[in-house]
């Protein structure tokens, strides 16, 4: 009888044991399958931000403040520029399409041109505060000097006081002017 409860004794730390081994292997799947499901988001955000993350802009002198928009990537995008002078409430210029793995000059004067107060004080300071991109899969994007995001209205009250405030404004191209980029595409 002694063997039989022995056998017993046995079979049931073999089952326990199976069962923790078992456990174990579930668990280490789990974890796997979620660090494969936080990559594939990551990679996900990537390419989603693929586009707008190629697209930048900068001021630069040129006798006065000229803006430059570098569309690095191989879609066109429909960029507004924020732009805030010194005690006036932002306002949004509505550039329109730029072109795919292209350099656009926007001069100061047309971004004061579209002014919605059409202020003619030429000591005014001008700055392009950020871009407003919408991409090629319509996505909105606002990117400042420092941040590329979403356009949402938590993370953007600038856009919505501008928005609020006035309506957009197409500024003329006739000035502007477009030139192909070399370095373009996939590469960087």
């Amino acid at each position: 009888m002694d063997w039989t409860r022995h056998t017993t004794v046995l079979a049931a730390v073999v089952a326990a044991a199976g069962l923790g081994v078992t456990a174990w292997g579930t668990l280490v799947s789990a974890r796997v399958a979620e660090d494969q499901l936080a990559q594939s988001r990551v990679q996900n955000e990537e390419r989603e931000r693929l586009q707008a993350s190629r697209i930048t802009y900068w001021q630069e002198p040129a006798g006065s403040t000229d803006t430059v928009i570098a569309n690095r990537s191989l879609d066109p995008a429909a960029v507004s520029v924020v732009v805030t002078d010194l005690g006036v409430k932002p306002y949004i210029a509505d550039f329109g399409m730029v072109p795919p793995c292209s350099r656009v000059v926007l001069p100061e004067s047309l971004l004061w041109a579209a002014h919605p107060r059409k202020a003619k004080d030429s000591l005014s300071a001008k700055q392009v505060d950020a871009i407003l991109i919408e991409d090629a899969n319509g996505k909105q994007w606002y990117r400042s000097y420092d941040a590329l995001r979403p356009v949402t209205q938590r993370d953007v009250p600038l856009v919505e006081k501008a928005a609020e405030s006035y309506e957009s404004v197409t500024v003329g191209s006739r000035d502007v002017k477009v030139e192909p980029l070399d370095e373009c595409g996939s590469a960087g």
